[in-house]
């Protein structure tokens, strides 16, 4: 018989969770929303690692629960799609501010230079 093992695929989603939650030391979006989110499915997750043992275990004698367990397996897969996005689209914002921030700095330097010399030449 071919048994799904999803529990693998639910560590591997709450280890980068986990990961991603740790890693942010700001909410990612949505003034903390999907911060909250992520801490919420961490949560969920853990709680069905639990379950998902017994159902690997039991898996041989029902063919519903085998095919319920395939789902699972690729609903991680999707979960650990949206994740990925996640982390990018933070990425992308943190980069965005930091080039305006870049851009700001250039510009009072430059000011500050130009005011020195029209200074100077008086």
């Amino acid at each position: 018989m071919d048994e799904q093992l999803a529990s693998p695929s639910v560590e591997i989603l709450l280890r980068k969770l986990q990961y991603s939650l740790h890693k942010q030391k700001v909410p990612l979006g949505r003034e903390g929303g999907d911060k909250i989110e992520l801490e919420r499915l961490e949560t969920i997750l853990s709680s069905i690692k639990v379950v998902l043992l017994d159902a690997e275990k039991q898996q041989r004698h029902y063919l519903n629960l085998r095919r319920w367990l395939k789902k699972l397996k690729e609903a991680c897969y999707d979960a650990e799609d949206a994740l990925e996005e996640l982390e990018i689209e933070a990425l992308y914002d943190r980069q965005l501010k930091m080039d305006q921030s870049t851009r700001r700095n250039t510009r009072k330097v430059c000011d500050a230079a130009e005011d020195s010399t029209q200074n100077n030449n008086r």
